[in-house]
């Protein structure tokens, strides 16, 4: 095969932009963004999302 074959998949559609995450960014809690609360909305760019923990502990952010 030649190398051509084995390109690197196009980047993910979050990166579109050119932009990549920052490094130094620390990470925050997620019980200090959701105070308490099983459910928080989100405004950005016009649109409101919802992250929510689920019965598993897991988070979930849907629009």
């Amino acid at each position: 095969m030649t190398q051509a074959a084995h390109k690197a998949p196009p980047a993910a559609a979050g990166r579109a932009s050119g932009r990549t995450p920052d490094a130094g960014a620390a990470p925050v809690d997620s019980a200090a963004i959701l105070g308490g609360q099983s459910e928080l909305k989100i405004a950005h760019a016009g649109c409101v999302y919802t992250l929510r923990v689920t019965r598993a502990g897991k988070l979930i952010l849907t629009k």
